[in-house]
C-alpha cells in the first residue's frame, strides 16, 4: 500500500501540511494520472484539490495559470494513520515457546451438548392461539359496538316502562 500514487500523496500532504494547499506537482511525472487520484482522493473526502485558473476576456484575450494544490483533510489523515499502523513489519521471537504444540489429552476430551426440542402445538391449540390473538388486536371494535347495544337496548327498555 505503501508504493500507490494515493499513499505517497497522503503522506507529501500530511508531512507537508500547514494549513495551506500544497504543490504535489512533482510527486508524478503523469500529471493526467496525478489530477485522476487527486480527484478520487477528493471525492471520498480525504482531501482538497485545486488544479488551475483558465480566465476568458470579452476581447479574446485570458489568463492561465496552471498548478496542482492540495491540502490533506483530518479524514485524510485518519486514514493514513490507518494505513500505517496496518502496515507496521511485526516481529516476533518464538525461541522455547510451545506455540503450534498440542495438549493431546485437551483434543481426546468429549464435549457435551445439549440439544433442546421444541414441540410444535397441535392444531387446536394453533386455532385457539389465532383466535385469542385476533380477539386481542381488535378487541375494542368488538366490545365497543356490544356495549353500544346493551346500552341501547337498556334505554329502549326504559322508555317503555
Amino acid at each position: 500500500m505503501k508504493d500507490t500514487l494515493e499513499y505517497k500523496i497522503l503522506k507529501y500532504l500530511s508531512e507537508n501540511n500547514n494549513g495551506e494547499p500544497v504543490d504535489v506537482s512533482r510527486l508524478e511525472t503523469n500529471t493526467k494520472k496525478l489530477k485522476q487520484k487527486l480527484i478520487e482522493l477528493e471525492k471520498e473526502k480525504l482531501i482538497s484539490y485545486g488544479s488551475g485558473i483558465d480566465l476568458r476576456f470579452g476581447d479574446g484575450t485570458g489568463v492561465k495559470v496552471d498548478f496542482i494544490r492540495a491540502k490533506i483533510n483530518f479524514k485524510g489523515i485518519e486514514y493514513l494513520n490507518k494505513i500505517d499502523s496496518d502496515n507496521r513489519n511485526i516481529t516476533n521471537n518464538f525461541n522455547n515457546s510451545t506455540i503450534g504444540q498440542l495438549n493431546q489429552s485437551d483434543e481426546l476430551s468429549v464435549l457435551k451438548t445439549e440439544i433442546k426440542q421444541t414441540t410444535q402445538p397441535k392444531a387446536k391449540e394453533k386455532q385457539q392461539s389465532v383466535i385469542i390473538s385476533f380477539v386481542e388486536k381488535f378487541w375494542w371494535q368488538i366490545l365497543i359496538p356490544l356495549l353500544l347495544g346493551i346500552a341501547l337496548i337498556a334505554i329502549e327498555q326504559k322508555r317503555f316502562t
